[in-house]
């Protein structure tokens, strides 16, 4: 399990008054130092939706049956006007008509019509798809910020109960590290060694689950001036990550970082660590089947270890820009991932959860029928564009 991570913000104090409190104002990355690095990260850090599609579990051969996660399911946004493309995201349900899922599929965008397909996009016979008619986003999400800049979460408000479905309680405690956890997304495909399949490649429409290890929280990294919001801006506390680990010390990104080392999830006498990728983005974490992350976004080892080779992911197989994007963040071998973390906002979702939150209306809701329709055309449209444009700070 992993080492216990230390908390950003130290008290001191002297005789019997009590001194300011010392914020960390650095990484604990040894030599790191944002103000060196902050447009580096910047730049390669990846908000895990598709414009048609969010982040998808990488290394993963576990295919979800359709009787396990039924309440976690597909979401595909349009935006008022659109014809046939979208946004491809994940999402799950907290009540019976309400589903969570990250700010980022949602903010920035006219929306007109969403779509949430269960227990995925294929589903066979069984797939059903419900429209919603309201959504609302976390106030503290700032979209010309992005992800960064924390509070990405959000919920949609179905047209119809979704009757038949898990529905699943949040996690309101904050004792979600060294535990492993279930993440579960609809995203996209690939393998660890590699990241993401290029396209028409890495996109089968199905719903995937499998294990990791959040280690440390978001802000350890980006260090704090004031202990209240990190370097970038989002809330102390608020982001949960996790290393995207394949049992070698080499691929072991925090290990490799001077951090606690871990080298994955072990299940069956192999390691078996998954990662988000783009269509993933909303999709639930659980632990003790509750919902503990909501993943957000993705960013390469590089970010933090500068290696001479192109990217420099911390591997020895993949040293190459994204096949898809031209990026070094792909999703593989020793890259960090952030999730939000669920029991920061527990009062924001509960103020949904019983009926006292305000949603935005949304334009007309296309029947059942016109999802399938549009659906069945992802080769055009799931295929047709990739990841969301990467923000960059101001």
């Amino acid at each position: 399990m992993f080492r216990s991570f230390k908390l950003a913000l130290l008290a001191a104090s002297v005789s019997s008054l009590a001194a300011p409190a010392l914020a960390q104002t650095t990484s604990i990355v040894p030599g790191f130092s944002i103000e060196d690095n902050r447009a580096r990260i910047e730049s390669q850090v990846n908000p895990l939706i598709t414009t048609v599609r969010q982040g998808d579990l990488y290394n993963s051969t576990s295919i979800v049956p359709g009787n396990r996660y039924t309440g976690v399911g597909g979401l595909f946004i349009q935006a008022v006007g659109s014809t046939g493309s979208g946004s491809l995201c994940t999402g799950a349900l907290i009540t019976s008509s309400i589903v969570v899922t990250a700010a980022h599929c949602l903010a920035g965008t006219d929306i007109g019509s969403i779509g949430f397909y269960t227990p995925d996009y294929v589903g066979g016979t069984g797939r059903t798809v419900y429209g919603a008619s309201g959504f609302a986003i976390h106030p503290g999400y700032d979209d010309s910020i992005g992800v960064l800049g924390g509070n990405d979460i959000a919920v949609i408000q179905l047209s119809r109960v979704a009757t038949g479905l898990e529905v699943y309680d949040i996690a309101t405690t904050q004792d979600e590290l060294n535990v492993v956890h279930t993440k579960v997304g609809t995203g996209t495909v690939g393998v660890g060694a590699i990241g993401t399949f290029p396209a028409p490649f890495d996109f089968d429409g199905e719903k995937r689950s499998g294990s990791n290890i959040y280690e440390y929280t978001w802000d350890l990294f980006t260090g704090s001036d004031d202990g209240i919001t990190d370097a970038f801006g989002a809330p102390v506390g608020s982001i949960l990550t996790f290393d995207f680990d394949s049992g070698t010390a080499q691929e072991d990104l925090f290990g490799r970082l001077g951090l606690a080392p871990q080298r994955g999830v072990v299940v069956g006498g192999q390691v078996r660590d998954v990662n988000s990728s783009p269509g993933d983005s909303g999709g639930p974490t659980f632990i003790n089947g509750k919902i503990a992350g909501i993943t957000s976004f993705g960013i390469t080892g590089n970010a933090f270890e500068p290696l001479s080779v192109n990217c420099g992911d911390p591997t020895s197989v993949d040293q190459s820009f994204s096949l898809e994007t031209n990026a070094c963040t792909n999703s593989s071998f020793g890259e960090l991932s952030g999730d939000t973390r669920v029991s920061f906002f527990a009062g924001w979702l509960d103020s949904y959860r019983t009926g006292a939150g305000t949603f935005q209306a949304i334009g007309a809701v296309p029947e059942p029928s016109t999802w399938a329709m549009m659906i069945a055309g992802f080769g055009m449209v799931g295929f047709g564009m990739r990841r969301r444009e990467k923000r960059v700070l101001a």
